[in-house]
């Protein structure tokens, strides 16, 4: 069996769209977890396809050096070292931040994860879904840790 360093190292996220007559009624999202893998389905006409393309090349950069790591086969309680040690946010970006031409920039510092996100291609009960899960998994639980050297040591 890998183990856990192994299993991170392969983490995978993978945002897509699924049609609303498949989630369940007044849910935006669809979020699951399983070794190895995230998967976040969003309800159709709550984010754009360019968008889900754009966030799942941004996951498998930051996933791939090693930056963001995920601790599978462990409960949150054997972690308490861990919770609070890194907040991550998706925020829409009504104030124009985002440089023309971006959906989607990460703001990235030690402890915290910001993703100003485009209105044009999320709305706001998505984002409120997936900030609910990436709270309790990332400062509730402490399941996902940032790494600064990377896999690689960069």
């Amino acid at each position: 069996m890998p183990d856990e360093d192994d299993l991170a190292e392969r983490t995978e996220a993978w945002f897509t769209t699924i049609p609303g007559h498949h989630m369940a009624d007044g849910r935006a999202c669809i979020i699951a977890e399983e070794p190895g893998r995230a998967f976040v389905g969003v309800r159709e006409g709550l984010i754009s396809k360019k968008l889900c393309a754009e966030l799942n090349a941004l996951y498998a950069s930051m996933l791939n050096d090693g930056g963001l790591v995920r601790h599978w086969g462990v409960d949150a309680g054997e972690h308490p070292d861990r919770k609070g040690r890194l907040i991550a946010r998706y925020v829409i970006d009504h104030d124009g931040a985002l440089p023309d031409g971006l959906i989607v920039a990460p703001v990235i510092k030690e402890g915290f994860i910001l993703t100003l996100l485009h209105p044009r291609h999320i709305e706001q009960p998505a984002v409120d879904e997936i900030n609910d899960y990436l709270d309790r998994v990332f400062n509730q639980q402490g399941l996902w840790e940032q790494r600064w050297t990377g896999r690689n040591g960069r």
